[in-house]
């Protein structure tokens, strides 16, 4: 049977087949190293060329800088001018829990970014300490898909990721990196067995077959698409996934029909 998906990317033409959603992507220069076509623009045109038609997005320098207002300025500024490409994650530091509550009701009420994104790696803070404790009863309340920086033995474990959607059961958190290189069994287990968490799949090591173990091990409902734009090559993202030994309608799911539900577009 002929593959739609695939035989578009194969022909080097924009996805039409099926939606493509960006659940994990990012806007601006990343501060450590360099990356091209950060802007709003260019990350559209590229979008375009692949046929992503939404992209979720945090800013890089709300990491980098240090300034997580700012950052989430940028990303606002970006919803705004393209609210029909682009979706915003507010983004805070858990360095700063006295800031937490009032950057994310700004951010959400004033700014208008509907979902948060949280990186305990560069915040070098713990998933389940006091200072995000702020921002799960706000995601909580609102429905909020929380995008979290997961990646093996670090300050965010799936497994300690899942103690905490657990106690917060109406937010949806989205495993980003899906464990990273050696965390993917227990997040794939996690997502399996908590019915709020979810995984994307961004990875800068593109490994053989690493698509088809997280939909066979947490369930195609569970897995987002994701390139981690404008950090990695998108077509690379969208390759994976085109090229996977999937069925179609499983490649639908994991290109933009879950993100949709998760999402509520």
């Amino acid at each position: 049977m002929t593959d739609a998906i695939r035989e578009q990317v194969r022909r080097g033409e924009p996805i039409t087949a099926c939606p493509v959603i960006d659940a994990h992507a990012h806007l601006g220069p990343p501060g450590a190293f360099h990356s091209a076509d950060t802007d709003a623009a260019a990350m559209i045109a590229t979008m375009d060329r692949l046929g992503i038609a939404k992209a979720a997005i945090s800013s890089c320098p709300a990491f980098s800088s240090g300034d997580a207002a700012a950052g989430n300025d940028l990303t606002a500024s970006a919803v705004r001018a393209h609210s029909d490409r682009f979706i915003g994650y507010t983004v805070v530091n858990g360095n700063y829990p006295g800031e937490v509550r009032a950057e994310l009701g700004r951010a959400s009420d004033v700014l208008g970014l509907a979902h948060i994104k949280l990186h305990p790696g560069t915040d070098d803070c713990a998933i389940d300490g006091a200072g995000y404790a702020d921002v799960w009863p706000f995601a909580d309340e609102r429905g909020m898909v929380v995008l979290i920086h997961t990646w093996g033995g670090g300050p965010a474990t799936p497994g300690a990721c899942a103690k905490v959607a657990e106690r917060f059961p109406n937010l949806k958190m989205l495993l980003g990196h899906a464990g990273g290189p050696t965390g993917l069994d227990q997040a794939a287990r996690v997502a399996r067995e908590v019915p709020n968490v979810f995984l994307d799949t961004v990875l800068s090591w593109r490994r053989m077959g690493r698509v088809e173990f997280l939909v066979e091990h947490a369930g195609v409902e569970k897995v987002l698409f994701g390139s981690d734009l404008p950090f990695l090559d998108a077509a690379q993202a969208v390759g994976q996934v085109a090229y996977a030994h999937l069925s179609e309608a499983e490649k639908r799911a994991v290109f933009g029909e879950n993100a949709r539900r998760l999402f509520g577009l």
